[in-house]
Formats: structure tokens, sequence, C-alpha cells
């Protein structure tokens, strides 16, 4: 089957914010925040004797429960340490080991998205050993993410099947509710040692054999509709995506590029395998027009789309492009792509963005004048939220005019809170259109000068040329049209790269 990028048309879809739930009546903001052990964070290097002497004791402090010790180890060495065989962080340690209280103090300075060697977050230890209230403390957080998988493509909602079962076997109606709250599902298929022994294959199974009466009229009756949607990892419906298919022998866009085909035999080493039928993913998203800003309009963007799924088809890649999606038809179609089967098939991922941005080049803009940050970009696409790409490299382009936008164009205005510890980025490329302060959307006859550039620059050189040569006749082609240079910044991208 031949490769194919499929263009979007423009849908109008309307996102709602799920709720957040309090733990012991206090909403989850509400817990005191401790600011103190910042001013102390990295204060020892880690490969010095006593630091090694302090994570120890901190790890041990956290094992006990013993908060205030706690408190008092971190600002000498930082939230930011791991354990080297299994990757665990603190608060990976207080889930495991049920401390309610260690782990609410740990969440003011580590993400509860973080990830350990096997890709388990602080959620899936809970969820594995039953530790309802930890679990609580974390899910109830505002950036807890409870979709995330780990090694074994498991979320947290898979690893409490087991707890589940032993609280029907045991008839603890107070647990199975508490369970049911947290997203157990009644009739999930359960495959471990305890379903084995039981032979039963799903919950509602054991209390059915057990004549549990008191735990059946417990479970939800209906198990066809909103349940199982939850159990198949809490993803909304796959949104259909109206276009066209781009086919190889079709040369779309005013550009009508070709490329140079594709030399065999290049042996290196230190090289991400480009070996699979599917070269790699991309998904252009392209905003051309913004909500009653008509002077915003970029001209040139549905050509340049068209001519970037022209190049990256005769590559070899397949995606899709969009045109004009407001910030949540922007989350829903990245979302849908990161679950979808073709990441798990393609050698690499590339994500190409055009629109206004601020200044700083932090956030861009989505056609309903909301701002997405580049930041959450990267990191929606990281290990632990799409483990199909990882050791996969991963390139984000960012085509960003910054001619005729400023931070108070945008109706809301962004608010940050301070960082906390979280897996770090790698595998990752981010090319910017400019490295100066502000830019302006140059466009011809046949698309902007920057996608203009990139696209002659693949044709001529992705067939036997890797991504840092590359770049560097991507330099060159940019200076013959515009005064403005192309950025590259690297983010754990520690092998050879080549297109094509």
């Amino acid at each position: 089957m031949s490769p194919r990028i499929v263009d979007s048309s423009q849908k109008r879809k309307s996102g709602k914010m799920t709720p957040r739930t309090s733990v012991k009546g206090r909403s989850p903001r509400s817990r005191p925040r401790i600011c103190s052990c910042r001013r102390g964070l990295f204060s020892v290097p880690l490969h010095d004797k006593s630091s090694m002497e302090v994570c120890t004791k901190l790890f041990l402090a956290v094992d006990l429960g013993d908060v205030q010790r706690v408190k008092d180890l971190i600002q000498h060495i930082g939230p930011s340490v791991r354990k080297p065989d299994t990757g665990f962080t603190l608060l990976h340690a207080a889930a495991l080991r049920n401390r309610v209280d260690v782990a609410e103090f740990l969440l003011e300075l580590i993400s509860p998205n973080v990830v350990s060697t096997q890709n388990q977050t602080p959620a899936h230890l809970a969820a594995q050993g039953g530790h309802l209230e930890v679990l609580k403390i974390l899910l109830a957080d505002e950036e807890s993410n409870p979709n995330l998988k780990d090694g074994q493509s498991k979320t947290y909602r898979d690893l409490i099947a087991d707890p589940f079962l032993r609280a029907i076997l045991y008839k603890n109606t107070k647990r199975i509710g508490e369970l049911l709250a947290l997203g157990a599902n009644p009739d999930g298929h359960v495959d471990g040692v305890l379903s084995r022994e039981l032979g039963i294959t799903t919950p509602r199974q054991l209390a059915m054999s057990l004549n549990h009466e008191s735990v059946l009229t417990l479970l939800p009756k209906s198990q066809k509709g909103d349940l199982n949607a939850v159990q198949s990892d809490g993803q909304n419906p796959p949104m259909r995506v109206k276009g066209y298919t781009i086919g190889e022998d079709q040369t779309l866009g005013p550009l009508r590029i070709k490329v140079k085909a594709r030399t065999s035999g290049i042996v290196e080493n230190d090289v991400y395998p480009m070996n699979s039928e599917s070269r790699g993913y991309v998904c252009i998203l392209s905003f051309g027009s913004f909500e009653r800003r008509p002077d915003l309009k970029l001209e040139a963007s549905e050509d340049d789309a068209s001519n970037l799924a022209n190049v990256f088809n005769q590559m070899g890649y397949s995606g899709e492009v969009h045109h004009s999606l407001t910030s949540n038809e922007t989350k829903e179609t990245l979302t849908r792509i990161r679950e979808i089967k073709e990441l798990w098939d393609a050698d690499s991922a590339t994500f190409i963005i055009s629109s206004h941005a601020t200044s700083d080049n932090d956030a861009f803009l989505a056609s309903d004048m909301q701002q997405l940050s580049t930041e959450w970009l990267l990191g929606f696409f990281s290990d632990a939220k799409c483990p199909q790409l990882k050791n996969k490299p991963k390139l984000f382009i960012f085509d960003l005019c910054r001619g005729y936008y400023t931070d108070s164009c945008a109706s809301v205005p962004r608010s940050f809170r301070p960082k906390r510890v979280n897996e770090p980025q790698r595998d990752m490329v981010c090319i910017y259109s400019s490295n100066t302060g502000f830019t302006s959307y140059n466009f011809s006859k046949d698309g902007s000068s920057f996608p203009t550039a990139l696209c002659h620059t693949l044709a001529k050189h992705a067939h036997d040329m890797e991504l840092n040569d590359c770049f560097r006749e991507l330099v060159v082609e940019c200076r013959k049209t515009s005064p403005l240079l192309p950025l590259m910044k690297n983010i754990g991208f520690a092998k050879k790269f080549y297109f094509h």
C-alpha cells in the first residue's frame, strides 16, 4: 500500500473540561506549597560521595514515611534524584510504600507523570499495590494524565484489576466502591496469578461464581457504554478525518518539486534505523486563518502545506494535513494521532506547525486565537505519553510568524506555575524558521520562504545527507530569499538521522 497523507476539512468540535475531584474535602491545589526546599536544588553534585549518602538517607526517609526528615534532606540534594536500578523518583518510592503525607509533599516538587525506566508512573505503582489513598492524591493533581501506559502498555486502571478482584473475593464493599470510583472495570479482562487460580476472566464473573449478591448490586449494570470506553485507556472515540489521499505519483503544490530517489547502502554507527516500509509519520498543522482577525491571515499557508505534503509523500512518509483547527480540535487531533497503529510501525515522526507565535517562540496560535505551548507539544509526545515513539527520532518544525502578532492579541492570558521534576525529553529536534526576535511571513506565488526552502533542501539532499548536514544546506537555501535564518535545537537527539 502506498503511503498517504490525509488533508482534513475545517470541522469544528466543542471540548469539555473534566471536573477535578477533591481529596479528603480539600481542593487538589489546597495543599500547602513548600518553597524553601527549592533553594537547595542541586546544591551537591550527584557524583559526590556525600551526596550519595544523602540520597540513600532520603529514600530511606521516604520509605519510613518521615515527612520532616524528607523536607530536611531534600534541601541538600534536590528532588530530581533517582534509584539507578529502577529509575524510581522519590515520588515513585512514596507510592510504592503507600506514604500518603510524603507523596502529598513531593507532588509540589515532582510531576505525577514522571516515569521510571520501565515507563511506570507513581500511579502505576500505587494501583498495583492497591494503595488507594496515594492513588487518589496522584490522580487529583491538575497535571495528572491517567492514560499513560507503562512498558507493558497498561494504564493504572489495568493494574487495579488485581486489588479489585481481592476486594470482591473478601466482600469488601467499601473498597469495591473506592476502586469503582477510581475507574476499575467489572467487565475488563484480567490476567494474573489470582485470576488464573480462581479460573475467572473478569471481576463480575468472580462475584457471580461466589454468589456475592451484595457485591453484584454495587457493580454497574450496563457495561457496553461509557465504562468500556474508560477501559480502552480513557480515550475519546477516534475523530473522523475528511480529506483526500495523496498518492505517490501525484504532484501537489505549486512548486511541482521532484525528490531525488533515496540512496541505499549507507552504513554508519549510531544511526536511527529507518528500515520499515513507512519511513515515518508526518503531521502538518497549518493555521492560516484566525477568528475575528483577518489581518493575521497567512496567505500562503495552504500552498505551503501542499508543497510539504508532496515532498514527504515522495520520501515514503504517511500522515495528515490539517488547516486552521481550533485549540480543542488540535488537541483532539494530536490525541488521536498519538494512539494510531501507524506510530508503532513508523521509524520516525515529524510535526510541522505553521502559525503566528509569541516573540520568544514559546507558544503558537490556533485558529480560535488560543495559545498552545510549544513545550506542551513536545511533552505530548514524550516517551511516557507516547511509548509508540520511544527511542525513535521526533522532529518538530516550527514555521512561526512573529511580525504582526503580540501576546496581547490572545483572548486568554497564559499563566505559569513553577516547574516540577518530570521525565527528561529525548530523541527530539526542533527547527525554527528564524533565530531572531521578530520575523515576517514573506510569501511568493510558490509559497512562503521558509517552507519553500525546506522543500528544496529535502528534495535535493535528503536522499543521502544526514540531518545536521541537511540543516546547513537549509541555511544556505534560506539565504537566497530571506535575511532571516533558521535555528535548530537538539533535545537528547543522540544519533544520526536520515530522512530518506
